[in-house]
């Protein structure tokens, strides 16, 4: 989200948000397992498909620098990055991936 406008109703969003913003805690903790976070923007889904054509998806669109919300498949290379053995030394990263979204 862009600035401090939040809609109603987010409290369980926002709370899951600072909640990944803490894993750095489990990735102390698992640092042998090496924990990382993906912390993405807003993606279309079934959930929220009708979102974008109310006047709050509108509003979200038209702040965001690419006036766009992201598929489910922008998360697929960092997914893939995460599980091979190329991020062997990467331990409590969060990898923001929002299409430039909270910029």
């Amino acid at each position: 989200m862009t600035g401090s406008w939040v809609p109603s109703g987010s409290v369980g969003y926002a709370a899951t948000k600072a909640a990944v913003n803490q894993m750095r805690a489990l990735a102390k903790d698992w640092a042998a397992k090496g924990v990382n976070v993906i912390a993405p923007g807003y993606i279309v889904t079934e959930i929220n498909d009708d979102m974008w054509d109310l006047l709050i998806g509108k509003k979200l669109l038209a702040d965001f620098p690419r006036h766009s919300a992201m598929t489910a498949f922008a998360l697929d290379p960092m997914i893939l990055y995460l599980v091979s053995d190329a991020r062997a030394e990467v331990t409590g990263s969060i990898f923001t991936i929002d299409d430039g979204q909270t910029l």
